[in-house]
C-alpha cells in the first residue's frame, strides 16, 4: 500500500451544501484513481465506512457544522476534511443586490474559512474548502 492508498483508508469528513454529490461518486473516483487497491468490494466498503457525509442546506447549518467539527475530529480521529461548495446556500440566502448583503456574505465566508484554518493547523490535517460551485 503506498502513501496515497493509506490515506484513503483513514477517516474523513465531507460536508456539502448541494445535492449533486454523493458517496457513490467518491467510490467511483477511488476505483478509477486506485484501481489495483480498490479491486475488491471489501476495500471499497472499508473506505466508504470511514467517510462521514453531511448535507447542510442553509448557511446557518454549514456554520454550525463547522463549529462542531473540532469535537468530531478528536473523537473520530479524522484525517481529512472536505467542504464542498458552500456557494449554493450562500447564493440562495444572500442577494448581493440588497444593501449590506455582500458584506454579510463576505463576513460569513471569512468566518468559515477561519474555522477551517484553525482546524487544519491545530490538528495538522488537510482541509479542503470550496466556496464556489459551478455547473455546466
Amino acid at each position: 500500500m503506498n502513501k496515497h492508498e493509506k490515506k484513503l483508508t483513514q477517516i474523513h469528513i465531507l460536508c456539502q451544501s448541494h445535492v449533486f454529490w454523493s458517496l457513490n461518486r467518491l467510490i467511483e473516483i477511488a476505483k478509477h484513481r486506485f484501481p489495483h487497491y480498490f479491486a475488491t468490494e471489501e476495500k471499497l466498503i472499508s473506505m466508504s465506512s470511514s467517510i462521514y457525509l453531511y448535507r447542510e442546506l442553509t448557511c446557518d447549518g454549514v456554520l454550525k457544522r463547522l463549529e462542531s467539527l473540532e469535537e468530531e475530529i478528536i473523537s473520530k480521529n479524522v484525517k481529512l476534511v472536505i467542504i464542498d461548495s458552500v456557494a449554493s446556500v450562500v447564493r440562495k440566502e444572500f442577494d448581493t443586490k440588497l444593501q449590506g448583503n455582500l458584506k454579510e456574505r463576505t463576513n460569513l465566508l471569512t468566518k468559515e474559512a477561519s474555522i477551517l484554518k484553525y482546524l487544519a493547523e491545530e490538528f495538522s490535517i488537510p482541509v479542503s474548502f470550496s466556496p464556489f460551485f459551478c455547473s455546466g
